[in-house]
This record gives C-alpha cells, sequence and structure tokens, in this order.
C-alpha cells in the first residue's frame, strides 16, 4: 500500500483548520489516551494522499501516511471541499472534484467504522426546509416561516405577521479566508426593519 506509518489512530477527525468545537473533543480524546488523526478534506489531493487496497477483510487505508486498519470511528464535523492545484484548466475542474469525491469519500465512507455523523445525514439535516417540517411532524410549535430570494416579499410576511421577524441564513457555514478562519459571524437577528420601510 506504499509508505504508512506505524501508528493507528483510533478515531479519525475530519474537520476544517479552525474548529472550536472539534477541539473541545480532541482535547477529550488526548485526555482519556485515545490516538487520533486530525485531517481536513481541502488537504487532499495537493497536500494530503490517499491509498487503499481492497482484501478479504474489506478496505484497507493509509491517509496522509497514516494507516486506518485500526480505526473505530470518524467523528465527521465540517471538512473544507477539496483543493485542487490552481494550474488546472476551469474546464477540468468538475471532473477532478468528482474523481476526488468519489474516491476519498468513497473509501472512507466504506470502512468498517462508527460514524459520528455519517456525512448523507449530516447533509439531510442541513436542510431548513427539511429541519423545520420534522419539527412540525413530531408535534412541536413553527412560527410562520418564509424562504425567499424576493426582497418584496419578506416586507409583505412581516406586515402579515405583524411586525416583528427573525431573520437567519439557510447554512451554516460562514465563509472563510486562505487558511481556514472565518471571515464573519452568522448571527440570529431581531428584524422589524422590514415593516419600518413597508
Amino acid at each position: 500500500m506504499g509508505p504508512c506509518h506505524n501508528e493507528e489512530p483510533r478515531v479519525l477527525v475530519l474537520t476544517a483548520p479552525v474548529d472550536p468545537t472539534a477541539d473541545v473533543v480532541i482535547r477529550h480524546l488526548t485526555a482519556v489516551g485515545v490516538p487520533f488523526a486530525r485531517f481536513d478534506a481541502a488537504q487532499f489531493p495537493r497536500e494530503t494522499s490517499l491509498t487503499a487496497t481492497l482484501d478479504a477483510d474489506g478496505w484497507r487505508a493509509c491517509l496522509g501516511g497514516v494507516r486506518l486498519d485500526g480505526l473505530h470511528s470518524v467523528y465527521y464535523r465540517r471538512p473544507r471541499r477539496f483543493a485542487f492545484d490552481p494550474a488546472i484548466p476551469t474546464e477540468q475542474l468538475n471532473w477532478c472534484e468528482g474523481q476526488a469525491r468519489y474516491g476519498f469519500w468513497g473509501v472512507l465512507e466504506n470502512l468498517a467504522v462508527t460514524w459520528i455523523n455519517p456525512p448523507n445525514a449530516v447533509q439531510r439535516a442541513e436542510y431548513k426546509p427539511r429541519q423545520l417540517r420534522l419539527t412540525r411532524q413530531v408535534g412541536l410549535s413553527v412560527p410562520p416561516t418564509m424562504i425567499t430570494s424576493c426582497p418584496g416579499d419578506v416586507t409583505a410576511f412581516a406586515a402579515a405577521v405583524g411586525g416583528l421577524i427573525v431573520t437567519k441564513a439557510l447554512y451554516a457555514r460562514t465563509p472563510r479566508d486562505a487558511n481556514g478562519y472565518p471571515t464573519g459571524v452568522l448571527y440570529t437577528a431581531d428584524d422589524d426593519s422590514c415593516v419600518r420601510l413597508s
């Protein structure tokens, strides 16, 4: 399988370089003596290699020189997108992205390990319209809600519900700089400006 270190982490942490939530988990793993490895998908394929072989026991993989044979679980937090060589022509990037995605995630998701949380479950859960529908289905109260790309519709909606509304981003991740640090902050805000505009 190529050169791979002897160290075998029990937990693979997949997240961005700056992730305070993952840092808490990593401090705990360190405190209790559980070996782990931290990677970001953006390291692949430029900085980190992946080699995997399939045998009678299943997939064996080596990620960035770290053997994953002893892996017990993967903590999937918020890894970034793959990063490719800037010299690759733009028209070929989609093809490269597809090859990387199906290779990298195809291997990792088929290791015989426990995922916390499975990537496809995380992606489904991140859709707020789905969250709101399920919230109603289990009997919880949901206030009148609108998702729109039309500013005028927001004004009319605010007037219809009698004033104060709350605005939220649909996607939780803020833009990040080249080093992975957030370039802004998302927060929930009371907003009566739409009512004042009408």
